[in-house]
């Protein structure tokens, strides 16, 4: 007789307790991706710790609007830690504890596919703040969204089926389709969360870099972990579109 399958909610409630020490790996990931914009943000303009978490700028626009050396290497060293430890922690949430990924192909994979969608994100973002016209800015608030449903799965198809930055994005676009209300409905509600939480220790996040240090600590704590759950989840759903056959389980 044929066991019942065990249903998304299952798995993932599952996969959450037995992985429940890899929230740490997403904090600390989420804690270099809030510290390196802030370390970018100030090198370019020395303003107060406040007014840059309050900014939107990335470490690519920072960089690209001084080209300080001082900056690229920053970004550079950014890059390349978010990229190895991203690839281990991936591989810590479908497997055994890894720090580190496979090879220096699925690396440097990862690596491309950041810069890329960055990239791209950092160019709409700055269209964005350029717009005075409510139209236009929601138009480019939707492509960013659209930009985020696009890249949704491509790092983990990356490091799950050992694949190309390119096919990895093409396989998230497969996920996406498959499942397209589960994964609209995650980015949407995932945007509402982070901004309403992010919104809410800003009101109360004022004076110097002492002063806001514990509203800061307590943002990477709850918002890292808000990662940790949503990764579980969005790592299962691409594996169950492979395992029921939506989508191909490597480069075919």
């Amino acid at each position: 007789m044929e066991l019942t399958r065990p249903t998304l909610l299952q798995r993932c409630a599952a996969t959450l307790r037995a992985k429940q020490f890899v929230v740490f790996y997403a904090i600390a990931l989420y804690a270099l991706g809030v510290a390196t914009p802030l370390l970018t943000g100030w090198l370019r303009e020395h303003r107060p710790a406040q007014d840059l978490l309050q900014t939107s700028s990335s470490p690519l626009s920072d960089l690209a609007a001084t080209r300080s050396w001082l900056i690229a290497v920053v970004v550079a060293g950014f890059y390349i830690l978010n990229a190895w430890f991203r690839a281990g922690y991936i591989r810590s949430l479908v497997g055994r504890r890894h720090l580190r990924p496979v090879g220096m192909a699925q690396f440097g994979r990862l690596l491309a596919l950041a810069l890329l969608l960055d990239g791209a994100f950092g160019a709409l973002t700055g269209l964005t703040n350029a717009q005075h016209g409510a139209a236009a800015t929601e138009l480019l608030l939707l492509a960013l969204l659209l930009l985020s449903l696009v890249g949704l799965y491509a790092d983990y198809a990356i490091v799950v089926s050992n694949i190309g930055p390119l096919t990895g994005i093409y396989r998230s676009l497969q996920t996406v389709r498959a499942r397209l209300g589960l994964s609209a409905g995650l980015v949407v509600l995932a945007v509402l969360f982070f901004q309403g939480i992010d919104s809410l220790l800003t009101v109360v996040t004022s004076g110097s870099l002492a002063a806001i240090a514990p509203v800061l600590v307590i943002r990477v704590f709850v918002l890292g972990s808000l990662t940790f759950v949503l990764d579980v989840v969005l790592v299962l759903i691409y594996i169950e579109a492979i395992e029921t056959g939506k989508i191909p389980s490597g480069h075919a």
